[in-house]
C-alpha cells in the first residue's frame, strides 16, 4: 500500500512477493493524483505488477480546514479474477471451433428463451447472418404449419427445465423447406442455476422421403393384393363353383337312375353328392372371404352383418353385431378398410382368444366412422412382442394408416381384448392426396441424391 502527501509522495513499501516485479508511481500517476487532490473526488489507475495486475482507488482525506491535505491508495489483487476471465475466454473459443466444425446445427438460449447462439452449420444452412437469428428470429424460417407446435414444445419443455426431441420442417437457403430433428437438453451451472438450453439440428429429408415412399409402396402393395382377391374370388365363383354345381347335377341325375334296390351304390353316389356340395359351400366361403360382393353392393352393414353371422354359425362363438347413427355414404376405401379390420379380428377371435362371445360395434357421425370389436377371451400382453405372432395387426395398422385413421388395441390378460378403429370422412380425401405427393416427392428426391 502506498500513500502519497500534499507536498509529494511518502511510499510505505511492502516485500515484494517471490517472482515480483515492484511497480512504482509514474509520472503520470503522480500527475493524475495532483489533479485529483486539487478536484477532491475518487479515481481509479490501473497499475500492474509481473504476472499480477493490481488495482488502486484513491481516496481524497481534507484536513480540518477543508483544504487537501492527504491521498490514500489502495490495491487489490485481482490476478485470479484475470487467471479465471482467460480460462472463460478459451473454453468459449474452443466450444465454438467444435460448434463451427460439427456436421449439425447447433443453437443456444439462454435463460429468458432468446436464442443466443447459432454455430456456422446453422448460418450456412438458412442462408441468414447471426444478428437476423438471434432472439425469436429463427422462428421465421420455420414451417408456418409447424410453428404453432414447434414453439408450444419449446416452451412447455422450458418451463418444465426439460430435455425435448422434435420435428418440423425448416426453411433451406435455397427457399425450400427441410425435415430437422431437433434435440434440447437445459443448462445449468456449477452451483445447479438455469441458464438456458442447448440443441442441435440433423436433417432427415432423405429419411423422410424414403419413410413417406415405404408407407406409399405398403399402400400400393395392399391395393395390389386386394385386386388379385377380387380376381381368385370371381375364377373361384365363376369357373370352380360352376363345375362343382354341374358335378352336383350330374350325380343328382345318376341318383336316379340306380334303381332302389342298389343300395350300396346308391349310397356311394350320396357321398359323393354330399362331398361336393361341401366343397362348393366351402369355395363360397373362400370366395367371400377374398372379396365380398355383398360389400361392393349393398354396403358396409349389410357386409358386417353377414361376416358376424357366418363366423358365429360356422364355430359355434356368439358374435353381436350393432351398427348405429352411421353417415348416409361411406367412401369405398374407407369401407373396405374397416371391413378387412373385422375380418381379421375376428379371425383372431376364433384362432387365439377362445371367447365364447364377441361384440362388433359400427358407429359414427357426419364427420366419422367408428368400428369397436371387443371379445371376452384370454387376451394378451399389448407390451411383449410375439415372435410365433403374425402381421394381423400390423396389416390393421397399415390399412387404417392409408385411410388418414388410427387404430388402438387394448388387452388384459384373462379379461379379453377390444380393437377400436376410427377414420374421420375427410382424412380419405386427403390420405389419397398425399399418397400420391410421396410418391413424387420421393421420384423428385431421388433425381436430386448426389451419385445417383
Amino acid at each position: 500500500m502506498q500513500f502519497y502527501l500534499e507536498n509529494g509522495p511518502r511510499r510505505v513499501n511492502r516485500t515484494p512477493l517471490q517472482g515480483e516485479r515492484q511497480h512504482l508511481p509514474s509520472q503520470s500517476t503522480t500527475s493524475a493524483s495532483s489533479r485529483h487532490k486539487r478536484s477532491r473526488v475518487d479515481f481509479g489507475v490501473q497499475a500492474g505488477v509481473f504476472r499480477r495486475t493490481r488495482f488502486r482507488l484513491w481516496h481524497l482525506i481534507s484536513s480540518s480546514f477543508r483544504k487537501p491535505s492527504l491521498l490514500m491508495g489502495i490495491s487489490f489483487d485481482v490476478t485470479e479474477q484475470k487467471q479465471q476471465e482467460e480460462i472463460r475466454r478459451e473454453s468459449e473459443k474452443r466450444f465454438r471451433l467444435v460448434a463451427d466444425s460439427a456436421p449439425v446445427l447447433i443453437w443456444m438460449s439462454g435463460a429468458d428463451k432468446l436464442c443466443t447462439f447459432f454455430n456456422l452449420g446453422w448460418l450456412k444452412f438458412t442462408g441468414r447472418t447471426l444478428e437476423q437469428e438471434l432472439g425469436n428470429g429463427w422462428a421465421s424460417g420455420v414451417h408456418p404449419d409447424d410453428l404453432e407446435r414447434c414453439m408450444a414444445v419449446y416452451t412447455a419443455s422450458f418451463d418444465a427445465r426439460v430435455g425435448f426431441e422434435m420435428e418440423y420442417r425448416l426453411r433451406h437457403y435455397d427457399g425450400e423447406y427441410h425435415w430437422v430433428i431437433d434435440h434440447g437438453v437445459p443448462r445449468f451451472e456449477c452451483d445447479g442455476t438455469f441458464c438456458g438450453y442447448i440443441g442441435s439440428c440433423i436433417d432427415i429429408t432423405e429419411r423422410k422421403l424414403s419413410e413417406d415412399f415405404l408407407h406409399s409402396l405398403g399402400g400400393r402393395l395392399i391395393h395390389a393384393q386386394e385386386e388379385e382377391r377380387a380376381r381368385i374370388a370371381r375364377e373361384l365363383h365363376d369357373d370352380f363353383s360352376q363345375r362343382l354345381a354341374l358335378l352336383g347335377i350330374g350325380l343328382g341325375q345318376l341318383l336316379k337312375t340306380l334303381p332302389k334296390s342298389d343300395v350300396e351304390k346308391r349310397a356311394h353316389v350320396l357321398e359323393m353328392l354330399k362331398g361336393t356340395k361341401e366343397l362348393s359351400s366351402d369355395l363360397h366361403a373362400l370366395s367371400r372371404q377374398l372379396h365380398s360382393s355383398r360389400l361392393d353392393h349393398v354396403g358396409l352393414v349389410s357386409a358386417l352383418g353377414g361376416l358376424c353371422r357366418e363366423i358365429s354359425g360356422k364355430h359355434k362363438i356368439e358374435v353381436q353385431f350393432i351398427e348405429c347413427n352411421l353417415p348416409l355414404e361411406i367412401p369405398n376405401d374407407v369401407a373396405l378398410c374397416l371391413f378387412r379390420i373385422a375380418q381379421e379380428a375376428l379371425n383372431n377371435v376364433v384362432k387365439h382368444s377362445r371367447a365364447k362371445s364377441t361384440h362388433v360395434e359400427l358407429g359414427g357421425n357426419a364427420s366419422g366412422v367408428s368400428l369397436c370389436i371387443s371379445d371376452d377371451g384370454r387376451g394378451f400382453d399389448t407390451a411383449r412382442s410375439n415372435p410365433c405372432a403374425g402381421i394381423g395387426i400390423i396389416a390393421m395398422h397399415e390399412r387404417i394408416r392409408l385411410v388418414g385413421g388410427r387404430l388402438s388395441v387394448r388387452s388384459v390378460l384373462m379379461q379379453g381384448t377390444e380393437i377400436l378403429a376410427e377414420v374421420p370422412l375427410n382424412a380419405s380425401t386427403n390420405a389419397a392426396a398425399a399418397r400420391t405427393q410421396a410418391s413424387g416427392a420421393w421420384s423428385i428426391g431421388m433425381l436430386a441424391l448426389p451419385g445417383r
